[in-house]
């Protein structure tokens, strides 16, 4: 929409002209990628780890005319489940880190929101182009829930003799007594309970028109605030050329 294109009056005060952007989209992404090896323990997913994704975005922009530009937008993603084998699990409410036990979960990723506000000096200096732009992203927990039956049997020391050449008894041995069957073994709770971040970051944008058909480009993204989120710097460089 085009704002103060046209002068109704002939008065001497004049307001700047600029288009009135806004904007609705719908974003879909397909996990596809290289998923996180659970035995691994610096291992890291490539993409949304799996899970197939369904969001939106909207916003707004106020775009002057070769000038700047001003911009907000937010929106959300809605994660879909997926089932994963052999992931450690915790056993105990206390357990962090580390965890001895394996089984089969399921994954309902909680709903992604974020937050962009950006400001566009376009040739603000001859052929090169200013770009900034806030971030603010979080998540919330995941709902994990197990696969399998949450019970199993806990054996226990009877009796260990003083002379090292007899062996302990425990339960399930002949003539002991039977091992102790027990439910509500792993903790999916626990492990949701590690699930939920948000970050906050910043991003910074150098473009050079090197002629009218070709740009170089210097990209530096740094965190400024985050919440059980890694706190990564991103240097990016790019050439474009169109034809």
């Amino acid at each position: 929409f085009e704002i103060n294109g046209y002068k109704k009056n002939t008065t001497k005060e004049e307001y700047p002209e600029f288009l009135f952007v806004p904007f609705l989209t719908i974003d879909g992404s397909l996990g596809i990628g290289k998923c996180k090896k659970p035995c691994h323990a610096l291992s890291l997913p490539f993409g949304n780890n799996g899970h197939h994704a369904l969001g939106f975005s909207l916003g707004f922009t106020l775009d002057f005319h070769e000038t700047i530009e001003f911009g907000f937008e937010g929106g959300g993603a809605h994660f879909f489940e997926q089932n994963f084998c052999n992931v450690f699990v915790p056993t105990h409410e206390l357990q962090y880190g580390i965890f001895p036990f394996r089984t089969d979960i399921c994954v309902e990723p909680g709903n992604n929101w974020h937050f962009t506000a950006l400001f566009n000096a376009h040739n603000f200096m001859e052929h090169l182009s200013f770009f900034a732009q806030y971030i603010f992203v979080t998540h919330e927990k995941d709902c994990i829930s197990l696969l399998r039956p949450n019970r199993g049997l806990r054996y226990s020391l009877i009796s260990c003799p003083d002379d090292t050449s007899e062996t302990c008894t425990f339960s399930g041995d002949p003539g002991a007594p039977e091992p102790e069957e027990v439910t509500g073994i792993f903790k999916p709770c626990r492990l949701s309970d590690d699930t939920a971040w948000s970050s906050q970051m910043i991003n910074f944008v150098l473009n050079y028109d090197l002629s009218p058909n070709a740009t170089l480009g210097f990209l530096w993204q740094a965190p400024i605030t985050r919440r059980a989120a890694y706190r990564a710097y991103t240097l990016m460089g790019t050439f474009e050329i169109r034809i």
